[in-house]
């Protein structure tokens, strides 16, 4: 059905539909006239859609930024266009030019190139290079549309349509809801649900990337449902082989920054009913990994559980509790004037049990048995005691403590690029928050921890501007640390050209950017094909993926395109910096 001349190929990759264009500029000497017709399913236009008259032709060169529209006939549905033909072009009809002609609801705009394909949400645009071409059919086809219907999604901040490219297509804040007017291909629907709160963050419902297939003259219907995304959780607690009613189970969202609790954001939380069952439903957790914990009376409590949920799947997870110990801890009078914070970890430095203060100092209850380390810390005295305390199931441990030791200090000077006012931030995986220290460097690049628990396993982070160093080390005393920052780059140049020429990214928004290190930079492309990346973008001796990609190639055009580029990869020479010279990129044929 779509039929055009065949030449060498620039690879785009695009989305929707196309708007306004200039109007069809006057003939040039020497130009080539391209002919030929729209049809709709293969029938000219206007008998194709009663009514509908004519639409717009546009002849572009993206090299050059050459456009030229005209009118197929109403009556026929002929066009016929003078062309300079001097670089790969493509064809579109059906375009809107600033009011003069028609576009339709009813149809989607054509944009083929040499092979022939419409370029739809998500296929491959290829340009022609025969300017010659004297028959060049352009075939329409019907807009889709899709229908979202309430399901069990009732409310939500935002639902969105998108390319799979993530272009914005349309929103609305209400169910149910029609898109229409769409070019057939791929789409993905997006939702927001109104939480976002410390104990749920606002969770995304979403379809599969190109999960929704609109076809020509179809309609799509979705029904949203939150077992689509989230996960849900199921179980029995028992103790003794006996159900355990009323006890209360806690799901929370685990992460790796043991130090800070080992939970983030995101929780859950359920009684047990009279047979021990608890429940959480869909929509109510994200998917990932969570941390399982049983509270029943003073004593009484789960060994945690860890249990990974994915979306979609209900997870059934029994618990059986145990009986737990309890702690308490006996402080000098001297030690209680401060109000030392007091913290009993285990041996991942994940801290356990819920603590109340008493007259004489502070009693932890539901302690896990086993081998755990009390920590006693005076920040006023910068005093602190860590001992080792053995918790037996259901007895309690009683400890007396007076923090005398002196806590420690790391400091020391960051130097290199960026030093002043650099981040430096000590954790400690095996001291929980107390292992938990962060500064700034002085604009000398001068920094100083105090109050510093002495532990093993600890890790020094100095963050800069495109530099980021990490020190591990048994902190035993008070130490010096100097920190040098690894040298950056010097300015990283380049030019982007199209088949010999500069390219000329206007009226569009073209980006080089670098990739990897874990970082991303952009540079914009200039009207010359020209970009620069500034002096530090990347550390010396690292490895980074050079690329431009682009959008909106044409002006007020809803095309999400990306240039297929020859990928460079960017060493940056060594420690002393330096230009890298000009670094050219040629689009790919």
């Amino acid at each position: 059905m779509h039929r055009i001349a065949r030449g060498p190929v620039l690879v785009l990759t695009a989305a929707l539909a196309l708007v306004a264009v200039p109007a069809a500029a006057e003939p040039v000497a020497g130009a080539t006239e391209v002919t030929g017709v729209v049809t709709v399913d293969g029938v000219p236009l206007p008998d194709a859609m009663d009514g509908l008259g004519s639409v717009t032709v546009m002849y572009w060169e993206p090299s050059t930024g050459e456009r030229r529209t005209t009118e197929s006939d109403p009556d026929t549905g002929a066009y016929a266009l003078d062309v300079p033909g001097t670089a790969p072009y493509y064809l579109a009809a059906n375009v809107t030019p600033d009011g003069v002609g028609r576009e339709s609801d009813d149809l989607a705009p054509v944009f083929v190139g040499a092979d022939g394909t419409h370029d739809y949400a998500w296929q491959t645009l290829a340009p022609a290079t025969d300017a010659a071409a004297t028959d060049v059919t352009l075939d329409l086809d019907r807009s889709g549309t899709v229908v979202v219907k309430a399901g069990d999604l009732h409310q939500f901040d935002d639902l969105t349509l998108r390319t799979i490219g993530g272009r914005l297509i349309d929103r609305t804040s209400s169910l149910p809801a029609t898109f229409s007017g769409l070019v057939p291909g791929r789409y993905t629907l997006q939702a927001w649900t109104p939480w976002d709160t410390i104990q749920h963050p606002a969770a995304p419902w979403q379809t599969a990337s190109g999960g929704v297939v609109v076809e020509a003259g179809g309609t799509t219907t979705i029904v949203p449902a939150r077992s689509d995304t989230t996960p849900a959780l199921r179980g029995t607690v028992t103790k003794g082989g006996a159900p355990v009613a009323g006890a209360m189970v806690r799901i929370d969202r685990v992460t790796s920054a043991t130090h800070v609790g080992d939970v983030e954001w995101g929780y859950s939380w359920d009684k047990t009913d009279s047979r021990g069952r608890y429940a959480v439903d869909y929509g109510d957790l994200l998917p990932g990994r969570y941390r399982i914990r049983v509270e029943s009376g003073q004593t009484t409590e789960s060994s945690d559980v860890y249990v990974s949920l994915r979306a979609g799947v209900t997870t059934v997870r029994d618990i059986a509790a145990a009986q737990q110990g309890r702690l308490k801890v006996v402080m000098t009078a001297a030690a209680r004037k401060h109000q030392s914070s007091v913290t009993i970890l285990d041996s991942k430095g994940v801290q356990r049990g819920g603590m109340t203060w008493t007259s004489t100092g502070a009693a932890i209850d539901r302690v896990p048995p086993g081998t755990h380390t009390l920590i006693v810390h005076d920040s006023v005295a910068r005093t602190y005691e860590a001992r080792r305390v053995v918790i037996t199931r259901g007895k309690t441990a009683t400890v007396n403590v007076n923090p005398r030791k002196p806590t420690v200090t790391v400091s020391g000077r960051v130097t290199g690029p960026n030093a002043a006012r650099a981040g430096v931030t000590l954790v400690s995986n095996r001291l929980g928050e107390l292992g938990h220290r962060m500064t700034r460097a002085s604009s000398t690049g001068w920094y100083s921890l105090r109050d510093v628990v002495p532990g093993a396993d600890q890790l020094l982070v100095v963050k800069a501007k495109h530099a980021e160093v990490q020190r591990e080390m048994d902190l035993v005393s008070t130490r010096r640390l100097d920190v040098r920052l690894p040298a950056t780059s010097g300015v990283i140049t380049g030019r982007l050209t199209l088949g010999g020429l500069p390219y000329d990214g206007s009226p569009g928004d073209v980006w080089a950017t670098l990739d990897g290190g874990g970082r991303t930079e952009r540079a914009r492309v200039n009207a010359r094909g020209q970009f620069s990346f500034p002096a530090g973008t990347i550390t010396a001796g690292v490895d980074r993926t050079l690329a431009v990609t682009t959008t909106d190639l044409v002006s007020g055009v809803p095309y999400a395109v990306r240039l297929l580029l020859a990928d460079r990869t960017v060493r940056t020479p060594g420690a002393a910096g330096g230009d890298l010279g000009t670094i050219e990129l040629v689009v790919r044929r």
